[in-house]
């Protein structure tokens, strides 16, 4: 989180307004898709889950890696790239908590 706001005001030169906003676009993003894991494991399984929020979180941080100043749209690239990363951290935490939750009732038996 640390490094997105630093991101945002060292690298882009976004307005203060940004530091608030931009981590908001974050936590609703996981927020919403925590509710969605439960019905995306049972279609897709755990491992694959994982591997979807993987892929998700990497495009967001690919996204923000080519993100410049000089773009007139940075300001909008800057919230979609950040949900990504939200949406991917949210699918592989809980993906994971599921994951250890499996294997620690599976082997305490």
């Amino acid at each position: 989180m640390i490094n997105v706001l630093c991101f945002l005001q060292s690298t882009l030169d976004l307005q203060a307004y940004y530091v608030a906003t931009v981590p908001l676009a974050m936590y609703v993003g996981s927020f919403i898709t925590s509710f969605a894991m439960k019905p995306l494991n049972k279609v897709l399984g755990r491992k694959l889950t994982f591997i979807l929020g993987g892929i998700i979180g990497i495009s967001g941080c690919l996204w923000i890696t080519f993100c410049t100043k000089d773009d007139e749209n940075v300001k909008y690239y800057v919230y979609f790239a950040t949900s990504l990363i939200g949406i991917g951290g949210s699918t592989m935490m809980v993906t994971s908590l599921s994951l250890v939750n499996y294997f620690t009732t599976f082997f305490i038996i």
